[in-house]
């Protein structure tokens, strides 16, 4: 690929972006958009946490059942 191919695809892809940026940002229909991937991303995070946690109590209860299975008798 060229350096003018490689210019002008990197044009219209920001050309693109800008477009689709221009529509969330400034239509009723877009703002409703954002706000919906704004709580999509709020309830992944929590989700996310809470695998978190119960990944680390998992690993605090294997934790102690190695220890129990390995005192010396």
């Amino acid at each position: 690929m060229s350096n003018n191919s490689k210019l002008l695809l990197g044009f219209i892809v920001g050309a693109a972006a800008g477009a689709v940026l221009g529509i969330l940002l400034t239509t009723d229909k877009g703002k409703e958009i954002l706000e919906r991937i704004k709580e999509t991303a709020s309830d992944l995070e929590e989700e996310f946490k809470e695998a978190i946690d119960k990944g680390k109590k998992m690993a605090e209860d294997l934790e102690e059942k190695v220890k129990h299975y390995t005192k010396p008798a």
